[in-house]
């Protein structure tokens, strides 16, 4: 029996029952349902949408994104994949709404944000305002919908205008992380071109690759010593408890023009180029420029020469690292597959220093913590301890921030032509891609939703309740100066 007298459906005997990856089972992971939604800007018919997710779940090996989720007798929670997918057992949700009118005509649809016309970044949105467009009647909002229903672990919500389509996929975050997430896409695309026999089977559907990841180190951990003692995380979690739990979050989307990102980026090259050593050729990747830019800003309410001691939590994919053993080459991976590299940082630093220095650490960890080595030594530290969660780094006083890349994930070149209405010669792309997450939201937790194909880059993040005024003020004034220069 569930909360408030909730029951999970009787088990089918013929359902094949597969338990969570080790990288999947995490308490992080089960509060955390995800909502992308894409604004497509043609009419796109929703049953060749739908019927193609069906499926592609129906394909061999594809299974367990229809699976339904229920606990065990070990207190632990399995994928129980149904035998055959039906009427009565539906391989995927599906939620459409119909509005006879324009997307501008909507009170809600009317107010998606379009790229900024502005020199500089803007916050153009809050995404959370968005959710009654993303989230169809019905639709989950935390793990309890997902146990105590025979709901399967993906949803496609559609909503119709006459001259627009919004496109929203939703899942437990239990299922897959971004580059998962592009494998369904591409793979659903291929079912709705007729390429079928191009969609091979998962790696890992009803076994686990990662299973030993973290069991074998061969070497120590470079952040090792800066781990966060017993003491430490406790100092920690009595100083950030507020903002982890009760404390209410905001989400806010930002546009940088691409002209903006590439004069950081061009700017931090001419710096780094004109220290570096003689026959040595420095890189960096966008990513590192936008990462630092969102740092200084989460920052910029404290003063230049603070001592605050600053941890930036990077989240990348481990896929191309774990190749060399753990996964197979050449099929599709939608599990969680990620790891985290951290850079610590002081905020005087951050703060004063010019962009190119804290992208140029970055770029560093990353360098130094996506080795197959690393990456070992990481998930060894990980399997010590007690609860089953991101290694913390730094001190009691370390000022926190997640960032999540979902650039690779390649969103804005998802292309629906294949569902259009009317006939197409180009590539339908979404304008816009907006991002929830629920009931579980970061303090300080940032993610790069990527680049759309007028080169616009976006970013969207959950902080504390006022903190983005904090980043609005700092634009402003950004702006102000740069009209006056």
């Amino acid at each position: 029996m569930g909360i408030f007298g909730r029951a999970a459906p009787a088990r089918v005997e013929t359902d094949k029952v597969i338990p969570l990856g080790f990288l999947d089972n995490s308490p992080v992971m089960t509060r955390i349902v995800l909502y992308n939604l894409m604004v497509y800007d043609d009419v796109l018919d929703p049953e060749k949408l739908r019927d193609a997710l069906d499926r592609l779940v129906q394909r061999p090996g594809w299974g367990k994104m229809g699976a339904r989720l229920r606990s065990n007798a070990k207190g632990g929670l399995d994928y129980h994949v149904p035998a055959v997918f039906s009427n009565d057992r539906p391989a995927i949700g599906y939620t459409h709404i119909v509005h006879d009118m324009r997307r501008e005509d909507h009170p809600i649809a009317s107010k998606l944000p379009k790229p900024t016309t502005n020199a500089g970044a803007t916050i153009v949105a809050d995404p959370d305002e968005f959710l009654p467009l993303a989230k169809g009647p019905g639709c989950p909002g935390v793990v309890d919908d997902y146990l105590y229903s025979d709901r399967p672990m993906f949803g496609l919500h559609i909503v119709s205008f006459t001259d627009s389509t919004l496109v929203t996929l939703h899942w437990l975050h239990i299922s897959c992380d971004t580059l998962g997430n592009k494998a369904v896409m591409q793979n659903w695309i291929l079912m709705l071109e007729g390429r079928d026999d191009e969609v091979l089977p998962q790696a890992g559907f009803d076994s686990d690759p990662c299973a030993d990841l973290g069991k074998y180190p061969i070497e120590t951990h470079v952040l090792e010593k800066e781990r966060m003692s017993n003491g430490a995380m406790a100092g920690w979690l009595f100083n950030n408890l507020g903002d982890l739990t009760f404390r209410a979050k905001e989400n806010r989307m930002v546009c940088l023009p691409g002209a903006y990102v590439d004069k950081m980026f061009d700017t931090a090259m001419d710096e780094l180029i004109s220290q570096a050593e003689v026959g040595k050729k420095p890189f960096l990747t966008d990513n590192d420029i936008l990462t630092a830019w969102c740092t200084r800003m989460a920052l910029s309410h404290l003063p230049p020469n603070s001592d605050t001691p600053v941890t930036i939590q990077l989240a990348g994919s481990m896929r191309k690292s774990l190749k060399v053993d753990l996964l197979p080459t050449d099929q599709p991976y939608v599990a969680n597959c990620f790891g985290f590299m951290n850079v610590l940082l002081q905020a005087s630093d951050v703060l004063s220093r010019p962009l190119s220095y804290t992208a140029a650490k970055i770029r560093e960890a990353v360098n130094a913590q996506r080795s197959r080595g690393q990456l070992e030594a990481y998930w060894s530290m990980y399997r010590e301890q007690a609860v089953a969660l991101p290694i913390f780094f730094g001190s009691s006083r370390t000022h926190q921030l997640s960032y999540s890349n979902w650039t690779q994930s390649d969103l804005f070149n998802m292309d629906f032509s294949a569902a259009a209405v009317n006939p197409r010669s180009e590539p339908c792309l979404p304008s816009y891609i907006n991002h929830s997450q629920m009931p579980f939201q970061f303090g300080e937790g940032f993610l790069f939703m990527g680049k759309d194909s007028k080169g616009n880059y976006w970013m969207c993040g959950y902080r504390v309740k006022g903190k983005w005024a904090e980043i609005q003020k700092t634009l402003e004034a950004e702006a102000e100066a740069r009209a006056m220069a």
